[in-house]
């Protein structure tokens, strides 16, 4: 499995855990299930982590505070190491709001060209091109928090 297709199944997999801790912890309190001494107050503990840490990382992300990275995966035909910049249009999901076009620089991480992403809305769409040598890459509409991105020469 591909290290960029490890998302979703690691999402499932914290969900389930965030699921069975609320299922258990609330049983638990509630008498339907009896849990041995001194466990119900660590799965307590545990379920209000989790829920005080999810809607940390919801807010960063809904507010913007959370850098959205996108690595570019090539399809074809690759560019040369020497490529430093993307041109991004950003399309608001707002009715009424233009879309703005931004000029990004590419950084090389972990042996794929990343870019960070300006200030995007949960339901915004992005698109990304670049051109070298008279070849242009471009990618399909995207949803911004997804962590990459796949160009295609066209």
């Amino acid at each position: 499995m591909a290290k960029r297709d490890m998302g979703r199944p690691l999402f499932y997999a914290f969900l389930v855990i965030f699921v069975m801790t609320a299922l258990v912890t609330l049983l638990g309190v509630t008498k339907v299930l009896d849990i041995a001494e001194g466990y119900l107050p660590a799965l307590f503990t545990a379920l209000i982590l989790e829920v005080v840490g999810s809607i940390i990382a919801l807010f960063r992300v809904v507010f913007g505070l959370a850098s959205l990275r996108m690595a570019l995966h090539f399809g074809e035909d690759p560019p040369d190491a020497g490529l430093t910049a993307c041109k991004c249009t950003i399309r608001p999901s707002q009715s009424g709001k233009q879309p703005s076009t931004h000029q990004l620089n590419l950084v090389k991480q972990a042996g794929a060209l990343v870019v960070r992403l300006p200030d995007v809305g949960p339901d915004d769409s992005v698109e990304l091109e670049m051109s070298e040598d008279g070849r242009t890459w471009r990618s399909y509409p995207l949803d911004p928090f997804l962590s990459h991105a796949d160009m295609l020469l066209r």
